[in-house]
């Protein structure tokens, strides 16, 4: 029975904004009292909104609150409430970030000014405007700074206190925020840590620099780290690489002791393999 006897909710936030909007008296947006200097440019805002200009909507309540805080002072009562109505039509407009931002200010305005009722609703302003934020690390700041004065409201009496399940659940998505900032950044640092170990280093490159031209000319390296060059052809063999040393020893060049493949051995060369064969 308590459940159904149970008060319906009051608007916050956003709602309230769009109820006073939709109202047929303008000055309820306003707050009735002293509202007739605000009268004229707030009927201009609600009839912009209701006709889907946002754009229009948005320009009159930037001008109206610039003008109100001047003549009226910037904490004034009926300057926040256009402030809330310009944060709302922000929010509209497509503007999450500054919807977001103007709602923040005006929850610790309030909150500093100890109403709890209004500083809530702009709480709740603010985390509909940030639900709207779609880049997590742009999210996970706002994030903070959100649930931080939202904290410091459930610590004091009031409507926040009442209302933990909507902390609790911001809390929540902070934490899915963070795994998909996490997600993003993974793939990237992990290619940016293996193209660094793949490239050499400049002391490397100049290291072997010097020894490109002898690589790419077909040398090999002795032991001396010299390089000596080698033929390409198959003049090398088991009994050719005899003959060469053999034929060094002579004094005889050793590429003509070694006939080269397809041609017949002439007398020299057959005489060396008739004596390499008599050794062996």
């Amino acid at each position: 029975m308590s459940r159904l006897s149970r008060e319906p909710a009051t608007a916050r936030g956003f709602d309230a904004v769009a109820e006073a909007v939709l109202g047929e008296d303008s000055r309820t947006a306003a707050g009735g009292t002293g509202a007739v200097l605000l009268a004229e440019p707030l009927a201009r805002i609600n009839e912009a909104v209701k006709g889907g200009r946002i754009g229009e909507a948005a320009t009159v309540a930037e001008r109206t609150v610039a003008q109100a805080s001047g003549t009226l002072g910037p904490d004034h009562p009926e300057v926040l409430r256009l402030r809330e109505l310009t944060a709302y039509i922000a929010y509209l407009a497509g503007d999450p970030l500054r919807s977001f931002r103007l709602c923040i200010d005006l929850a610790r305005i309030h909150h500093r000014n100890r109403d709890a009722e209004a500083a809530y609703g702009d709480i709740q302003s603010a985390a509909t405007a940030w639900r709207a934020v779609r880049d997590p690390e742009q999210g996970l700041r706002l994030g903070r700074d959100l649930i931080g004065l939202w904290t410091e409201l459930t610590i004091e009496d009031g409507p926040a206190a009442d209302d933990m399940e909507q902390l609790h659940s911001a809390r929540t998505r902070m934490g899915r925020l963070a795994a998909r900032a996490r997600s993003t950044l993974a793939p990237s640092a992990f290619s940016r840590s293996t193209s660094s170990a793949r490239r050499p280093s400049p002391g490397c490159r100049s290291r072997w620099s010097r020894f490109l031209p002898a690589l790419a000319s077909g040398t090999r390296w002795n032991s001396s780290r010299l390089p000596r060059p080698v033929p390409r052809s198959g003049s090398y063999g088991s009994s050719g690489c005899r003959t060469a040393i053999r034929s060094r020893k002579a004094g005889r060049p050793w590429n003509s002791t070694v006939a080269s493949p397809g041609s017949a051995p002439d007398s020299s060369s057959r005489s060396t393999n008739a004596l390499l064969s008599s050794t062996s």
